[in-house]
């Protein structure tokens, strides 16, 4: 049968807890200081995880805005490329020529036609007697 604990030796264990707590008062109230941080911000852990996820998400979808406009360009520059190319062959002349003898005409349409690709390049065909495949 277990023996039960003697009055003085509860005592001594009271007064040991006493003296740890005296040493070491900051170790408790820190461990209950951080308990209440802890259950007090969970709710906001929430609302952070939220906000980070929507910025994240904006911010993908202004990469994948970028990537297409990027694209846009690329394709936009092909077309110009081959007109140019086109109208050196059929003027017999080089491509930097055409450039300096047409860079005037070429940057009002393009500011005019800004967005229209395909109303530039007609506009372009239509100037420069070439044909226009959409």
């Amino acid at each position: 049968m277990p023996r039960m604990p003697t009055v003085p030796t509860i005592k001594y264990l009271i007064n040991q807890f006493l003296v740890f707590f005296k040493s070491y008062w900051w170790v408790p109230i820190g461990l209950i200081g951080a308990a209440i941080f802890y259950f007090i911000s969970s709710g906001k852990k929430k609302l952070i995880l939220e906000m980070f996820n929507e910025k994240k998400k904006l911010a993908e979808e202004e990469l994948s805005a970028a990537k297409h406009a990027y694209e846009e360009e690329i394709k936009i520059n092909k077309a110009y490329n081959g007109a140019l190319e086109k109208l050196a062959k059929k003027q017999n002349k080089s491509i930097k020529e055409i450039e300096r003898q047409h860079k005037e005409k070429l940057l009002e349409v393009a500011i005019e036609n800004r967005g229209q690709k395909d109303k530039m390049a007609k506009e372009l065909a239509e100037r420069y007697g070439l044909k226009y495949d959409p």
